[in-house]
C-alpha cells in the first residue's frame, strides 16, 4: 500500500519491428492530490476520446466527511507530442453511500463467511462522454444496510473542466435471496447505450455464485433490471491458506462483442463441490461464461418489435407491438400502415397517435389489439403499470382501408380480418416524426402465418429469476416472472448431471402450482419443491414454459446439492482442553459404526474452526463428520460407515483427520463387513 503508479507505453516501435518506449508516473503526485490513491483504474476507452485525452484513472477509497467520493484523474497527452503528459484530478462526491468497511458475506451450509473485499474500484468504462465504475460498498441506510454490494456510478465528462455526476446506484440482489451480500462487480456499456455488471452473490441460503444484471438508457435513474444467472454455486466455499480471510474472488470481468457491439460477454467464479483438503480449507471454485443481449431493437429509434396474425382467423393472437424508445418526448403523426411488400401497394393504415411537443411518451408499448387483462379507457386508450415505474400505452382501434375492400375489421377484433384478395406476404411499417426523434421509419416483411414477427421475438415468459436450493432433504425451485403473454404454464425437468438425461418432474397439466397466468403484466412468484432427492447429490434442473401455440421455452440449467444428514455430535462436557486430541475410536475394527472422541481447545475469540473428515485409503473424503464453529470442550461423533451420499462404504482400512486451531491430528480405522 505504497500507492499506484503508471506506465505509459509507446507501442509505436513494436509495429516496426523494434522496441517500445516506456516512461513511469506517480499520477497521485502529479495531479496534487496531497495523497497517494491505491488500485487505480485506467478506463477502457470505446469510441474517440476527447481531445488529446489518453484515458481516466478511477479510484474510489476517497472520502469527505461523512461522505465517499471517487477520484478521477484524467491523463492528457500521453505520449507527449504536446509537452505531457499531464494529469489533473477532478473529486466527484457521492453523497453518504458507504459506512464502515464491506462486510464479509454469509453462505448457505456453514458458519464461514466469504472475504467481499473492500471499496475500492474494480473497473471502468468509458463510452460516449460517459465514465462508468463499479465497487463495492456498506451501505448506510435502506434494505441492502450492513450488507456488502454491488455499487455503481456514471459519470457525465462532456465538459472536462467540470465532471459531474450523472447517475449511480446499488446491485443489492434480494430478487437473488432475501440477505443476499453482492461484491466484486465489473462493468461495461454497449454500442446501443446499455449497460450490465457482472457480480458475485452469496447469501444464508444460497452458495457463493456468478450473477449479472443490465439496464437500458431507457430505465429508471439509479436502477438496473432485474439480476439474472450466469451460474449458481453448489456447495460453500472455505478455503483460508491457514489464514485469517476466506478469500472470494475479484476475478471477473465484462465486455462487449466486438462482432455486433451489442451482446454481452460476462466470466465470473462459482463454488464447486468441496474436495481435497489443503492447508485451512477444502473449498473449490470454477469458473462461469456466458453471453447475453437485452431483447428488442438496438437502434435508437421506435420500432415493431412483434406481429402476429393468424390469417383471416380471428383469436387473441393477432396483436402489433410498437416500442418506442425513452429518448422520443414528443411524437408526431404516428402511423402504422399494412402494404404489399413485393408492389409497395397500401391495404391500410391507421393513425395511432398524435403528440405535441412537451407531452411525455417515454418508453410506452402501443399493443394494436385488444389484450386481455388491460382496462380499457376511452377511445381505446388504457394506461397499464409494470410494478411502479414503467408505463405502457395500450391502443385499441381498427385499420382503415385506403384501397378498396381488401379488408374490413370490426371493433370487436382489431387484428386483420380478410374480405376478398389479399397478398400473400404483407409488409409493415411504422412512420412519425418529434422535435427529439426527427424523422423516421421502420419496415419490414411479415408473413402471413401466426406467430411470425420480425427477428427480435417476444418470448411467452420475461423471467425474473430462477433459483434451486436445499432445504430439509428438499429441493426448493424459485423463479418469478415478470411478465406473461399467452403462457399456459411450467414443466420441471431434472437430471444428475449438467449435459445428463433430463426427466420431466411435474407439469401444469397435472400440477395446478405450475398453471401459467396467461396474459399478465405484473410479477408473479413460482414454488416447486422436489422432494426425491437423495443426500449427497448434485441435481440440475430446467425450467420450461408452454404457450398456447405449443412452443416451449427454456430457462437453466441450475443446480442444488443435497447435504448428507449431519452425524450426531454429544457434548461430553464443556471443560476447556489444553490442546486438540483426538482419541482412538470404539471400537475398533467396527462394523457399522463407530464412536471419535475429540478434546477441542479454547481461543481468544471463544470459537474454533474444527473439521473432521473421514478419508479413504487413497486420500480422498469420504465423509464430513464436522466442518463448523465450537467452543471449547469435549465431544464425540458417530461415523455409520456410510459416505457423503449415504451409501454405505466397503470394508477397509480408513484414516480420521482432525483440523482445529491450525494443528491436525488422524486417527486409523478398520471397517469389516
Amino acid at each position: 500500500f505504497e500507492g499506484s503508479r503508471l506506465w505509459i507505453i509507446d507501442k509505436t516501435g513494436f509495429y516496426s519491428g523494434g522496441a517500445a518506449v516506456v516512461n513511469m508516473y506517480d499520477p497521485s503526485t502529479a495531479a496534487s492530490l496531497g495523497g497517494q490513491s491505491f488500485t487505480m483504474q485506467p478506463a477502457h476507452m470505446f469510441g474517440t476520446a476527447p481531445a488529446g485525452v489518453g484515458t481516466f484513472l478511477v479510484s474510489s477509497n476517497w472520502t469527505s466527511g461523512s461522505n465517499e467520493v471517487v477520484s478521477v484523474i484524467r491523463v492528457d497527452d500521453p505520449l507527449g507530442t504536446s509537452g505531457g503528459p499531464t494529469f489533473t484530478n477532478s473529486f466527484i462526491n457521492l453523497g453518504n453511500i458507504h459506512s464502515g468497511s464491506v462486510p464479509e458475506a454469509p453462505q448457505q451450509g456453514t458458519s464461514n463467511t466469504l472475504d467481499f473485499g473492500d471499496i475500492r474500484t474494480i473497473n471502468a468504462v468509458w463510452r460516449n462522454n460517459a465514465l462508468w465504475a463499479a465497487f463495492a460498498v456498506n451501505p448506510p441506510s435502506g434494505s441492502d444496510v450492513g450488507e456488502a454490494t454491488a455499487h455503481w456510478v456514471k459519470i457525465n465528462t462532456s465538459n472536462l473542466g467540470l465532471l459531474t455526476l450523472d447517475d449511480q446506484g446499488n446491485l443489492g440482489g434480494e430478487d437473488i435471496a432475501t440477505g443476499c451480500y453482492t461484491a466484486y462487480p465489473s462493468v461495461a456499456v454497449n454500442g446501443s447505450g446499455e449497460a450490465a455488471i457482472g457480480f458475485a452473490a452469496s447469501a444464508s441460503s444460497i452458495f457463493p455464485g456468478a450473477y449479472y444484471a443490465a439496464r437500458r438508457s431507457s430505465d429508471p435513474a439509479g436502477s438496473f433490471q432485474h439480476s439474472a444467472i450466469l451460474r449458481q454455486g453448489v456447495d460453500y466455499y472455505f478455503r483460508s491458506f491457514n489464514g485469517s480471510s476466506n478469500r472470494w474472488g475479484d476475478y471477473s470481468s465484462i465486455s462487449v462483442d466486438p462482432s455486433d457491439d451489442r451482446t454481452f460477454w460476462v466470466f465470473n467464479e462459482y463454488a464447486l463441490t468441496r474436495g481435497t483438503v489443503a492447508g485451512s480449507g477444502d473449498g473449490r471454485w470454477g469458473t462461469a461464461f456466458g453471453s447475453f443481449t437485452l431483447s428488442g431493437q438496438p437502434t435508437p429509434n421506435a420500432w415493431i418489435n412483434e406481429f402476429h396474425y393468424d390469417n383471416g382467423n380471428p383469436d387473441q393472437n393477432e396483436f402489433v407491438e410498437v416500442v418506442v424508445p425513452s429518448s422520443f418526448t414528443d411524437l408526431a403523426n404516428l402511423t402504422l400502415s399494412l402494404y404489399d411488400g413485393a408492389t409497395g401497394k397500401v391495404y391500410a393504415t391507421h393513425k395511432l397517435s398524435t403528440f405535441t411537443a412537451g407531452n411525455s411518451v417515454a418508453g410506452f408499448t402501443i399493443y394494436y389489439k385488444d389484450i386481455p387483462g388491460i382496462q380499457d379507457g376511452p377511445d381505446g386508450l388504457a394506461l397499464d403499470y409494470l410494478g411502479s415505474t414503467i408505463q405502457f400505452l395500450s391502443y385499441e382501434g381498427t385499420f382503415t382501408a385506403q384501397d378498396g375492400p381488401a379488408f374490413t375489421t370490426t371493433s370487436t377484433d382489431v387484428g386483420v380480418s380478410e374480405s376478398g384478395t389479399t397478398p400473400s406476404n404483407f409488409s409493415l411499417q411504422l412512420q412519425g416524426s418529434g422535435t427529439s426523434a426527427g424523422s423516421f421509419s421502420w419496415a419490414g416483411p411479415i408473413q402471413n402465418t401466426k406467430g411470425a414477427e420480425n427477428t427480435d421475438q417476444s418470448l411467452p415468459v420475461e423471467l425474473a429469476f430462477f433459483t434451486a436450493s436445499s432445504v430439509q432433504n428438499r429441493i426448493v425451485l424459485k423463479w418469478r416472472t415478470e411478465s406473461e403473454v399467452q403462457n399456459l404454464g411450467f414443466e420441471i425437468w431434472r437430471a444428475e448431471q449438467e449435459d445428463g438425461d433430463y426427466q420431466m418432474l411435474s407439469s401444469y397439466q397435472s400440477n395446478p402450482a405450475l398453471e401459467g397466468q396467461f396474459n399478465s403484466s405484473q410479477a408473479t412468484d413460482y414454488q416447486f419443491e422436489d422432494r426425491q432427492v437423495l443426500p449427497g447429490r448434485v441435481y440440475w434442473y430446467r425450467l420450461v414454459d408452454v404457450d398456447v401455440n405449443g412452443q416451449k421455452t427454456e430457462h437453466g440449467p441450475i443446480s442444488a446439492f443435497v447435504a448428507a444428514q449431519a452425524p450426531r455430535l454429544t457434548t461430553l462436557s464443556g471443560n476447556q482442553p489444553a490442546s486438540l486430541h483426538l482419541y482412538p475410536n470404539f471400537p475398533n475394527p467396527f462394523n457399522p459404526t463407530t464412536t471419535l472422541r475429540l478434546d477441542v481447545p479454547g481461543a481468544s475469540r471463544g470459537l474454533v474452526n474444527v473439521k473432521l473428515v473421514v478419508l479413504n485409503a487413497t486420500g480422498q473424503v469420504v465423509r464430513t463428520l464436522l466442518d463448523g464453529s465450537l467452543p471449547a470442550g469435549q465431544y464425540e461423533v458417530t461415523w455409520d460407515g456410510r459416505d457423503n451420499a449415504g451409501r454405505q462404504v466397503a470394508s477397509g482400512v480408513y484414516i480420521a483427520l482432525i483440523r482445529a486451531d491450525y494443528k491436525t491430528q488422524y486417527r486409523k480405522m478398520v471397517l469389516v463387513r
